[in-house]
């Protein structure tokens, strides 16, 4: 027998929906009667059913608990996002906006995700949320109706500039003694037009993807600081350039994010870890 709960965290902006297991059948039937499925439970994450028995001197505690699958609110759109994509943890939310004749319109919300582990080896270590070294994806889920030419164009505006950026550090670098590394600073072209070869493969597949419409997911992951994934529906595209991870991750993680505030809750989720 199953029956489905929804749990109402003391956590701000999670809720748990819950499967509740089949319930041992020497309980009390009370206690065996199946949850209507609206039933609002205001306990802790991880529920329990006890029964306790004397057994001579002795008292068990039998327990059944619920498994819960968390979900992460973002305030302002309403949109949950998942607490975990895999070993990936919600670090936090927020939401992209546009003034439209001097009105701001919400695009789309956003979620943050990072291996906390891993993380928290590179935070220790002087680094920041956009620093490479860890697995990290962030979710973009759509509000209104965009027509994917539009959210191309307003996604590259953002990274190119910031490639040339990361190029420029790369290739300014000094050695140990302050001399500029030619050498260096060859690798690092070599690799800013590798980043825009593949900024725009990212855009044929964006272009492709035609109409996207309220509630359209887009992933956007980086395993390992080289990788970049995009994938939406079934749609997917895997390429090669730890310059462009870099660049469409500060987007929204560098001094200059497009969204302040959203930047500022993945921080603060971040130091939280």
């Amino acid at each position: 027998m199953k029956s489905i709960a929804v749990v109402n965290s003391i956590v701000t902006n999670k809720k748990f929906v819950c499967k509740t297991l089949s319930l041992n059948s020497q309980l009390p039937l009370r206690s065996r009667r199946a949850k209507s499925p609206s039933t609002l439970l205001k306990r802790s994450e991880t529920l329990s059913l006890n029964k306790k028995e004397k057994n001579g001197n002795c008292l068990r505690q039998r327990c059944i608990r619920l498994n819960c699958a968390a979900a992460v609110t973002e305030p302002a759109t309403k949109v949950e996002f998942a607490e975990n994509i895999g070993e990936l943890i919600c670090l936090g939310t927020g939401v992209r906006t546009k003034k439209i004749a001097f009105v701001g319109v919400k695009v789309y919300a956003m979620a943050f995700y990072a291996n906390a582990g891993e993380m928290k080896e590179v935070l220790s270590s002087g680094g920041e949320i956009n620093s490479s070294g860890f697995d990290k994806a962030m979710c973009l889920q759509l509000v209104r109706d965009v027509d994917s030419k539009t959210f191309w164009e307003a996604l590259d505006t953002s990274v190119r500039p910031r490639i040339a950026e990361v190029a420029t550090n790369a290739a300014t670098k000094e050695n140990d003694d302050g001399d500029f590394m030619s050498d260096v600073a060859e690798a690092a072209e070599a690799a800013e037009e590798k980043a825009q070869e593949v900024l725009k493969a990212l855009g044929e597949f964006f272009l492709n993807q035609g109409k996207l419409t309220s509630g359209t997911q887009i992933l956007i992951r980086s395993p390992n600081s080289q990788t970049i994934q995009v994938s939406s529906g079934s749609s997917k595209i895997e390429e090669d350039s730890p310059e462009l991870v870099e660049a469409i991750f500060n987007v929204w993680l560098d001094s200059t994010a497009i969204e302040p505030e959203a930047k500022a809750a993945f921080v603060n989720g971040a130091n939280s870890l």
